[in-house]
This record gives C-alpha cells, sequence and structure tokens, in this order.
C-alpha cells in the first residue's frame, strides 16, 4: 500500500503497548501521539524526517502527511480527535509544531504513567472514567503544546489533502499531472514536488501503486486478469504487468498462483474443532 487516508470513526484509540509503527505515508483529522518506551524509529511528518528515540515523544498534528520506519518499539500511541479539546483546538486548526518531537528533558517526568493513566481510562467501561480520561488528555496536551514552537499552518498543508484526496478518489481513470493541475488549480510542478517531498515517490508511481493495491484486491477474489487490469484504471496489459511486477516482485499471473496455492493450502488443513 503507498497511501492511506485514515477516516477514523473512533475518537480516542489508545494502545499502551504499541510495538510496530506504520510505514505507510498517511493522514487523517486526529491528533496522533507516540511515546517511545523502548528502541529508535525515525518519523516524518510533512517531509521532515527525525528520530525518535527511547524516552522522547513525538505529536503529529492533524492532516500532516505522517510514517514511520517499520522498525519493532515499545511504547504508548494514542490517536485523538482534536474536537474533544475545544480549548486547543483553535491550535490544532491553525498551527503546527515547528519540531514535532519533544526530548526526554521537555517532558514531565511522570509522562509514562500520566500515559498509562489516561489509556485505562479511555478503555473503562464506565462513562465517568472515559470523560476522566479526555480532561486527563487536555491536561498533558496543554503542556506538551507549551513546550513546542508553534508556527502557522501553511497553505500548502491543505493543498497536499486536497490532492492526496483526488488521486484516491480518481485512480482508477486516466489520470495525468495536467488534468490534476487543473481540476485543482495548482501548478503541475507544484503538485511533483508534493509526491517527491511529501511521499518520496513521482507521481506515476503513486498513482500506479494505488492501482495495483486495487488490483491485487481483486485477484484475491478470483478475478481474471485481464479484467482486473483495465478495472484498476490501466491503459493496457502490458503496462499493467510492467507496473505490477515492479511494485510486487512477481507477474500478475504468478500473484494468482500464489493466492490459489495458498487459499488450497489453508481448505487442506484439518480443522481441530471438529
Amino acid at each position: 500500500m503507498y497511501f492511506q487516508f485514515e477516516k477514523r470513526t473512533v475518537p480516542f484509540l489508545v494502545e499502551p503497548n504499541f510495538t510496530e509503527a506504520t510505514p505507510i505515508p498517511h493522514i487523517h483529522p486526529h491528533i496522533e501521539l507516540i511515546y517511545m518506551v523502548d528502541g529508535a524509529i525515525q518519523a516524518t511528518a510533512d517531509g521532515c524526517t527525525q528520530m525518535l528515540r527511547s524516552g522522547e515523544l513525538y505529536l503529529s498534528f492533524p492532516n500532516q502527511v505522517h510514517y514511520y520506519d517499520p522498525t519493532p518499539i515499545s511504547g504508548v500511541l494514542l490517536i485523538v480527535a482534536p474536537e474533544l479539546f475545544p480549548d486547543l483546538l483553535d491550535i490544532f486548526t491553525n498551527k503546527v509544531p515547528e519540531n514535532p518531537i519533544l526530548r526526554a528533558d521537555q517532558l514531565p517526568e511522570d509522562i509514562y504513567h500520566r500515559l498509562l493513566v489516561i489509556c485505562k481510562a479511555a478503555q473503562s467501561a464506565e462513562k465517568l472514567q472515559r470523560v476522566a480520561a479526555q480532561s486527563y488528555m487536555q491536561g498533558l496536551l496543554a503542556e506538551l503544546l507549551g513546550q513546542m514552537k508553534l508556527v502557522e499552518r501553511k497553505n500548502t498543508q491543505d493543498s497536499v489533502r486536497k490532492i492526496l484526496l483526488y488521486c484516491l478518489e480518481n485512480y482508477k481513470t486516466p489520470l495525468t499531472l495536467d488534468m490534476l493541475a487543473e481540476q485543482l488549480h495548482l501548478s503541475k510542478y507544484y503538485i511533483s514536488h508534493v509526491f517527491t517531498e511529501r511521499l518520496n515517490l513521482s507521481f506515476p508511481e503513486f498513482i500506479n501503486g494505488l492501482r495495483v493495491e486495487s488490483a491485487c484486491r481483486r485477484l484475491d477474489k478470483g478475478q481474471s486478469v485481464t479484467e482486473v487490469a483495465f478495472a484498476a484504471g490501466f491503459s493496457s496489459i502490458r503496462s499493467f504487468n510492467r507496473n505490477f511486477e515492479r511494485v510486487m516482485g512477481v507477474s500478475p499471473s504468478q500473484y494468482k498462483k500464489q493466492v490459489a496455492t495458498s487459499s488450497n493450502a489453508g481448505k487442506g488443513k484439518e480443522n481441530p474443532l471438529q
């Protein structure tokens, strides 16, 4: 998968035993916080990559394109809707941190304990505990924001979101930089720059990656290679085969055989519950 636009329905998600961050560039309208208990990973937001180490905290603002390297870690993850914190909403709407990483000496000494308390309260079946989690979280965010240098959110960040959303909605149709520029009233050179700087991909690589991902889902369901190629947005079988093999490392036919073999092997296993 080349990119995700996450439409989360849960306003307060916590993972107190977080072990692996996603390497897939993604964007969502939530605040994402990672506290590193042990290990180190590269974290990227809006094209800026930094190392996040043990005892440090990473705070991604809403609608920032971000991703991490997939190195196993030990940490705490919280993903929360900014609307839960009305007193801070103006900041999360109009600002971004100049540096999304808070080093150990910038954090409260009891940060790990406080995060675990928030996680436990947020996961509680009792409504009052979940309300308390929201209150604890707002207080902690206010402290963290006070340690950050915040700058005005650039209009380019809204443009990036529009570009990515348009591609996700239209990648199955013929789509070129010129067409995208005309539809969004943006320079095609700027759009090209967005992909290379924010996602480390060219525009064609991004679009073809989305198409290959769509093709894989269809092949998984047993559809024919020819049917899948055109349904995913490729203009020819030759183009489909070339791009599929570049992304997946095997041809569409080989991929389909692997899926069938794996499926048959699963069916052949004896069910121990029978």
